[in-house]
């Protein structure tokens, strides 16, 4: 009897850690396996958009509303193209769109093919220098900014000189 009750607690006791292998075996498995998998993926160049070709305008019709508009008018490969696009204003001439007030902005986080982000606002009566600003970024790739000529407009729209 005391043999059986001696074998019966080393039966149970290697049970216990057979179980215990069967629980711990998988997830130390799966651990690798995702490390290997991180790493591979890490490894390999990003092949999503391969190139992309943005177009900027500033427009206006003369009715007191100024526009600044971002065309994707192509983009080879699949490609996430975030946009940024705002117009800028100023009384005085400036060379630079950051000495400039900024008077509206739009984004969109994906820009599709074909697809124009726009962003309108009010002349506002009087004779002003304006620019377009647009900022892009194309999947993990660093922003990109392109600025259009400042041109001088008069307070309905119309371009002065």
């Amino acid at each position: 009897m005391l043999k059986s009750k001696k074998l019966l607690q080393i039966n149970v006791a290697l049970l216990v850690m057979l179980c215990i292998v069967a629980l711990i075996l998988p997830l130390a498995g799966n651990k690798a396996q995702a490390e290997t998998l991180s790493e591979t993926q890490s490894d390999q160049p990003d092949t999503r958009g391969i190139f992309t070709k943005l177009t900027l305008t500033l427009d206006s019709a003369g009715d007191g509303y100024i526009t600044a508009s971002v065309r994707n008018d192509f983009t080879l490969g699949y490609s996430t193209i975030q946009v940024v696009v705002e117009i800028y204003a100023s009384n005085e001439f400036c060379e630079n769109y950051q000495d400039m007030v900024r008077m509206a902005r739009k984004t969109t986080l994906d820009l599709d093919i074909y697809d124009t982000l726009s962003v309108t606002c009010a002349v506002g009566g009087q004779p002003r220098y304006w620019c377009a600003l647009m900022k892009y970024k194309q999947d993990q790739k660093d922003w990109e900014t392109k600025v259009t000529s400042i041109v001088y407009l008069d307070g309905m729209g119309n371009k002065l000189g």
